[in-house]
């Protein structure tokens, strides 16, 4: 499934198989543990309560918007986050690690032992990872 919008809000609920989802200035919201198979080209949104299969993909990409992402439960999966100048806040893993030098943070780990794959990357928002909010 293929959703696009320029300004307008997106709300997905329930689900699953490959997704894009994709807008400019809108809200993203992907509802009732929508069983990701791939969300990519995020580019300013809230995905919340975002279930995961076992070899799921999600990428997350924003110029300056934040992104939020709630999943269902821990997620098991492997994660690279950077951000060039927001903050990273992780509330079920380990911390982001600062660069001594300049702006920005990164934060890769791998959260159990499953295919999974979350890749995020901001120029100026922040990224939110948590679970159960």
């Amino acid at each position: 499934m293929t959703v696009k919008t320029v300004s307008g809000d997106i709300t997905l609920n329930g689900g699953s198989g490959e997704t894009e989802i994709s807008t400019v200035s809108g809200t993203i919201r992907v509802e009732e543990g929508h069983k990701a198979g791939h969300i990519s080209k995020v580019y300013q949104g809230y995905p919340r309560h975002l279930g995961m299969t076992g070899d799921a993909q999600i990428d997350g990409e924003t110029v300056s918007g934040d992104l939020k992402f709630n999943f269902t439960t821990n997620p098991t999966a492997e994660f690279d986050v950077q951000s060039f100048s927001g903050d990273i806040d992780n509330c079920f893993g380990p911390k982001p690690v600062q660069p001594q030098h300049g702006p920005g943070s990164r934060l890769n780990f791998k959260n159990g032992s499953v295919n999974a794959r979350v890749q995020i990357s901001t120029k100026s928002g922040d990224v939110n990872l948590c679970t159960g909010r």
